[in-house]
């Protein structure tokens, strides 16, 4: 018995479970990412670059406030994105240039924690440009950027506006995307991508999942602050000489022969429950591993005193 005792103390101590990612039967339903492995060429992962020291930016000031995002303002966010989407795939759009243009294969989007992760390792670098890489085991990620101004004490109640407004504001708010755009997407001039691409990711047909982060953090303007809202999306859109969505009866063409979403109608497939997302951080993965390889080991310890005292 002792023997046997030994071998599996043995196996125990030459496994690393946190970087092998070997689950527990009370982790078997939870799963994480090394973003470190999805890179975009030779660029390395956003949320491979800036962590330890570098999670926070310098741009912040030293005054960075991440503000912790509630179901409540989940829900909010993914709503209004998909009213957009269901209204835009109706050919009801807010755009006069892209009514009565209707989409035959708008995709629902579900709320993803792991991109709200990945969004919120941009948020905290403080910057109100785009960031340069950002994948996981699907491919690239999506990223829209929304960002206001406001008085330090009005951030929480122009956030709530901002998870309902700033959808509405990427699709209202750049006038220079043409129809023909959406058959296949091109640029033809020199700045067109970066005025459209938060336009075209929010009613781009194929993404299913929306995550995002919010943070304040000092304006330049004293006495003020900025709200950043940043959303990552999978799948990316914007992806050149593709259709952003193919035109036809809306939800006549769904991908994987998917059904039309009970609650908006002209969309493709079943939004997932927020409750069913199981993906935790690496950071709080890694601690949950741990702490059940300390119960492995307990577990032996109380076997091996056992056995010693028989």
């Amino acid at each position: 018995m002792n023997l046997v005792l030994y071998y599996i103390l043995l196996i125990i101590s030459n496994h690393d479970p946190v970087e092998s990612y070997v689950q527990y039967p009370e982790l078997r339903n939870l799963y994480t990412t090394n973003f470190c492995d999805h890179k975009c060429g030779q660029k390395l992962n956003i949320c491979c670059i800036y962590r330890g020291k570098y999670a926070v930016g310098d741009l912040c000031r030293g005054n960075m406030k991440l503000i912790i995002l509630q179901d409540e303002h989940r829900h909010r966010i993914v709503d209004a994105m998909n009213a957009i989407r269901n209204a835009t795939a109706a050919g009801d759009s807010t755009r006069s240039n892209l009514r009565g243009i209707s989409a035959s294969n708008m995709q629902i989007l579900s709320y993803s924690k792991q991109l709200e992760y990945s969004a919120t390792c941009w948020a905290k670098q403080c910057r109100l440009n785009h960031s340069r890489c950002r994948a996981n085991e699907f491919g690239l990620i999506g990223e829209t950027i929304c960002w206001r101004r406001a008085p330090p004490n009005a951030v929480s109640t122009d956030f709530m506006e901002m998870c309902q407004n700033c959808p509405k504001h990427f699709l209202e708010n750049h006038p220079n995307l043409r129809a023909t755009t959406i058959d296949k997407l091109s640029f033809t001039s020199q700045g067109d991508d970066e005025r459209n691409q938060e336009t075209i990711q929010t009613i781009w047909a194929h993404t299913q999942y929306v995550g995002c982060a919010a943070a304040s953090f000092p304006h330049i303007v004293k006495g003020t602050r900025v709200v950043l809202l940043v959303c990552h999306y999978s799948p990316a859109g914007n992806v050149m000489e593709k259709s952003v969505f193919h035109r036809g009866k809306p939800c006549s063409n769904c991908a994987f022969n998917g059904v039309c979403n009970s609650r908006y109608k002209n969309l493709c497939g079943n939004e997932r429950a927020m409750e069913s997302d199981l993906w935790i951080p690496p950071v709080s993965f890694a601690f949950a591993v741990k702490v059940s390889s300390l119960n492995v080991w307990r577990i032996v310890l109380v076997c091996f005193i056992f056995v010693n005292k028989a």
